[in-house]
């Protein structure tokens, strides 16, 4: 490397470096004179990804969620309480923060609260009593606030008659569905398997097709990419396998 190079190098590295510190700036002036929510929020997320301050971090989710009623900040906050990033762990903290962000409207919140009432989180099946019924309405909120991972879900549910929930293909498919529109793989691969049987909605071998297309592109994507797994709702089987156990796709 010539010694220009090495300038050129450190140039940029300081021209980084300042533009992070201007961002900062920048957010803490928004939140702390504009009193803006957004503002506070995206200080919060500079503080945790950039600058590593993860309990300074907490503390603003904790106040723009509970004072400025800023959904984000609650499901944000709600997953610092849940693995005890910068704070300590509270699995029945964070599940009052992700209800509250559910309730204020951000889907991931609701996916959240959806996956800990269905008794789908370990981490917190022991301390936390299922209300399944609760649960599957959450995930459907979250799925309505274009949530895909809530679609996925909730379609399961409701498609293996899980938890104790009544099976209902019909709205398996409609929540699959949506899912899929969301380009959530997994509900793409369920609503191919639907179609070609007729399961929830008329048998339509043409839109089977459609669909396990649109999942094999993808899954071809994924492959070149990272060698991606994302786990099925079934918790033997990981989705790339099982996409190649439904579509004949060696390994």
């Amino acid at each position: 490397m010539s010694a220009n190079a090495g300038v050129g190098l450190t140039k940029r590295f300081e021209e980084v470096k300042d533009f992070y510190a201007n961002l900062g700036v920048e957010y803490r002036y928004s939140c702390y004179s504009e009193k803006n929510s957004e503002g506070c929020h995206l200080l919060a997320d500079y503080l945790d990804t950039i600058e590593r301050e993860y309990e300074k971090a907490a503390r603003i989710y904790k106040q723009n969620c509970f004072e400025n009623n800023y959904a984000h900040s609650c499901f944000s906050y709600g997953k610092a309480l849940f693995y005890g990033r910068g704070i300590e762990s509270d699995e029945k903290e964070a599940m009052i923060a992700f209800e509250k962000g559910c309730d204020l409207g951000f889907g991931g919140a609701c996916f959240n609260a959806g996956q800990i009432n269905i008794g789908a989180e370990p981490k917190a099946r022991d301390i936390i009593k299922p209300d399944v019924k609760k649960g599957v309405t959450q995930l459907e909120k979250g799925c309505d606030l274009k949530d895909g991972k809530s679609c996925f879900t909730a379609s399961c549910q409701y498609l293996f008659g899980k938890n104790g929930v009544e099976k209902n293909l019909q709205k398996a498919f409609k929540l699959a569905f949506k899912g899929c529109e969301l380009d959530e793989l997994r509900s793409c691969g369920n609503l191919s398997q639907m179609y070609e049987r007729g399961d929830g909605v008329e048998k339509d071998l043409v839109k089977a097709q459609f669909y396990k297309k649109k999942v094999l592109d993808t899954f071809d994507e994924i492959k070149q990419k990272n060698n991606f797994s994302m786990e099925m709702y079934t918790d033997e089987v990981t989705f790339l396998d099982r996409i190649r156990k439904w579509f004949g796709i060696s390994s």
